[in-house]
């Protein structure tokens, strides 16, 4: 069925088969039924709702806008200071010349760390709002800076300032030879430390005339005083020293707690400087001398004359002084009181640097060849002042000191022969010359103190003559003992120059020796058979049945040791043991002559060898309170086998520097030569002749760059050495105790 739509349309519902019967109505066409005022009203009010909808837009974006801006430039703001607290944290941390430098780069770093950050912003409004952010921080960060440049310049300044009063009381100090010339070095300096003072005081904002500024100043002058009497007492200037002292003290120049200590050390040192003078007077009394306050001192300490007075020279000139050979460097001392006259340099005849002293009585003392002068012409020195150091300049062949002297009328004289030369100190070894030289200091008007510091180097003096004494009377003695074992024992035949200087008794020791029957029946030879036969038969019947053949003391020695030995099986288990031990120890160390001795001699090495070992080891069992293992022994023996390795090669010389040999010892005879120190050291490799007792006193090692004198080390510190090493299983050598001595005990210098 079709269905016509009419204009006037109206819906129509089909149910079933029945169709509706339609509805209908009049007709309307769309809007047409509305009036004219109500359409514009209409419009008016939907044009209406589009402007405020659009104004209501514009606001709400303009507002998202501002929000991003203002969150952006917080965001840089955050940033910058980041940064710029980093930079900030770093000047800050500079200090002196680096806070002055980095200052610029500084706020250059912060301006830049707030460019970098401004350019990364979107929009000029994000710009503008972190820079009116920003500005007062970079305000304060530069305050800051300038702050810390401020007070790093004052310190910097005040630092130099310091520091270059310092620098030039050095100066002042080095140049305190001068101290009384007020257009000299140490003037200009001391002035120039006192402005430095002053101009570090006025950068602390103190006037010069403040406590303050004056405090700082005494600092400088206090140091400058130190610096100058340090330097006068250990030149022994001590008259030199007190006068300095006593003008800078009352000029206000030293403070007070270091005027006691300077004031204390000047007046000792002078008391020891007198007291020394004393005793070497008293010495000189001791031995005969008239007066002993008008003794002269010897210019410089040991050394050998190798040119005396009057000696020829080349164009037929005489020697017109003494030239004594001593190192380079030997202290030069005043030997009288007198005044510096001149100080120079002779190219003419060669005397290199040289000075001379004029004394009260017009004569005048002359040294050349020196390597420095401490004083100049002007300036008076006291007796045993150090006045120079000896040297090699000008034609001097090698290390020398020329010494000369003209009495008052021009006159060359020889200086030990001048009024009150002294005389030989080396004779000062009996009592009564030692009691009438301490009577001399007791009845002196010395303070006690000045006599304390006499008697005491009186007594020192006194000591080592008698032991150098001791010393040559054994080294004629032992020239003698080699003799007669060269010459097979004849002591008839021996040379008058040999004999004379022996005691009574020991020329009729000699006499013994003469008589082969005799010797083989001595001391000595009942030892060597003792020590050398098997230990099963070191019994005290073999020492009792030798009774007249051995010294009491050694009978009593040989008897215990016997006992001693025979007490059970393990005492000879061990002593056959330590008798391998120490045969073999003989041949590693090349000493075969000693395991079968003929020379008395070599008898002599191995008992003393024997007994040290034995002496080491009991030291060792008594400190740690039983026996020592086998190991333990060898450490012992080893050790001492070394140590007499080292006497053996000490004693041994080049030919060109044997000391005091009689004619005929060597072969194609002896050389008188001194031996130095450097022919002794430790270890060296040498030839031939014996050194005297006294020279191998002087046997050195080299520890830790220094000389170490094996004579220097006390016996109770060398012991304690000595079991240290041994408890921690180490050699005990030469060369370690001298180790330990510097490290543990030798003064530091």
């Amino acid at each position: 069925m079709s269905i016509t739509v009419p204009d006037t349309f109206a819906p129509s519902v089909t149910q079933g088969s029945t169709p509706m019967t339609p509805a209908t109505g009049p007709w309307v066409s769309p809007m047409k039924n509305a009036a004219p005022g109500l359409l514009m009203q209409t419009a008016q009010t939907v044009m209406q709702a589009g402007e405020t909808a659009a104004r209501i837009g514009n606001t709400v974006g303009d507002r998202i806008q501002e929000t991003f801006d203002d969150a952006s430039a917080r965001n840089a703001q955050t940033t910058f200071l980041n940064t710029a607290n980093g930079i900030a944290t770093r000047y800050t941390h500079t200090l002196g010349k680096d806070a002055i430098d980095g200052y610029e780069p500084a706020k250059q770093a912060l301006d830049k760390a707030s460019q970098d950050v401004a350019s990364g912003l979107t929009n000029d409004v994000q710009k503008h709002l972190f820079a009116q952010m920003v500005t007062p921080h970079l305000m304060d960060f530069g305050k800051q800076f300038d702050d810390h440049q401020y007070q790093q310049n004052i310190q910097f300044g005040t630092q130099a300032a310091s520091d270059g009063a310092d620098s030039r009381v050095q100066l002042a100090a080095n140049n305190y030879a001068d101290w009384q010339r007020p257009d000299g070095k140490y003037a200009q300096n001391k002035t120039l430390a006192i402005h430095e003072a002053q101009e570090a005081a006025l950068l602390l904002g103190q006037p010069v005339d403040s406590p303050q500024s004056q405090a700082l100043v005494k600092q400088k002058t206090t140091a400058l005083a130190q610096g100058v009497i340090v330097r006068m007492t250990q030149n022994e200037q001590y008259p030199e020293a007190q006068q300095y002292f006593d003008k800078a003290l009352a000029a206000g120049e030293i403070d007070e707690r270091a005027a006691e200590a300077l004031g204390g050390m000047v007046m000792e040192g002078h008391n020891s400087q007198k007291g020394a003078l004393l005793a070497n007077a008293a010495r000189q009394i001791g031995l005969g001398a008239q007066d002993g306050s008008q003794q002269r001192l010897q210019p410089v300490a040991g050394g050998s004359i190798t040119s005396t007075m009057g000696a020829p020279r080349p164009g037929g000139r005489t020697h017109d002084g003494i030239d004594i050979s001593v190192p380079v460097g030997t202290d030069v001392r005043a030997p009288a009181t007198g005044t510096v006259t001149q100080v120079w340099n002779d190219d003419k005849f060669g005397g290199g640097l040289s000075m001379e002293i004029t004394y009260p009585n017009g004569n005048i003392e002359g040294f050349a060849h020196l390597s420095a002068v401490n004083y100049k012409p002007g300036q008076q020195v006291t007796q045993g002042t150090i006045v120079a150091s000896t040297g090699k300049s000008g034609n001097a062949t090698g290390p020398v000191l020329h010494w000369a002297m003209k009495d008052a009328d021009g006159n060359w004289i020889d200086p030990r022969s001048s009024v009150g030369a002294p005389k030989n100190t080396d004779a000062f070894t009996e009592p009564e010359q030692f009691e009438k030289g301490l009577s001399y200091i007791n009845d002196s008007d010395a303070t006690d103190r000045v006599k304390d510091i006499a008697t005491s180097k009186l007594r020192s003096q006194y000591g080592m003559a008698r032991e150098l004494q001791g010393q040559k009377y054994d080294e004629a003695k032992q020239n003698a003992v080699d003799w007669m074992v060269q010459n097979g024992n004849r002591y008839d035949a021996m040379p008058p120059g040999l004999k004379v200087p022996l005691r009574p008794s020991d020329q009729q020791g000699l006499q013994d020796m003469q008589d082969e029957q005799n010797l083989a029946k001595s001391d000595l030879a009942t030892q060597i058979k003792y020590w050398t036969m098997p230990p099963e038969q070191r019994t005290p019947a073999f020492v009792k049945d030798n009774y007249q053949n051995l010294k009491p003391g050694t009978f009593m020695g040989l008897l215990k040791n016997s006992e001693e030995l025979q007490q059970n099986a393990d005492n000879l288990s061990e002593a056959k043991v330590q008798d391998t031990m120490f045969r073999n120890a003989l041949l590693d160390n090349n000493f075969q002559n000693l395991l079968n001795p003929k020379t008395d001699d070599d008898k002599q090495k191995l008992l003393q060898m024997r007994g040290s070992v034995d002496d080491l080891a009991t030291s060792m069992q008594t400190a740690l309170r039983r026996k020592l293992r086998p190991d333990e022994w060898q450490n012992v023996l080893n050790s001492e086998l070394k140590n007499s390795v080292f006497v053996e090669r000490a004693r041994k010389v080049p030919l060109a520097f044997l000391g005091k040999i009689a004619l005929g010892e060597l072969p194609g005879g002896g050389v008188s030569l001194p031996v130095t120190e450097d022919d002794l050291h430790y270890g060296q490799q040498t030839q031939l002749g014996r050194v005297s007792p006294a020279d191998l006193g002087k046997t050195y090692v080299m520890s830790g760059g220094r000389k170490v004198y094996l004579a220097d080390i006390p016996p109770g510190q060398k012991m304690q050495y000595e079991l240290n090493r041994f408890k921690n299983g180490l050699p005990i050598t030469e060369q370690g105790i001298a180790d330990d001595w510097v490290h543990f005990g030798m003064p530091k210098q």
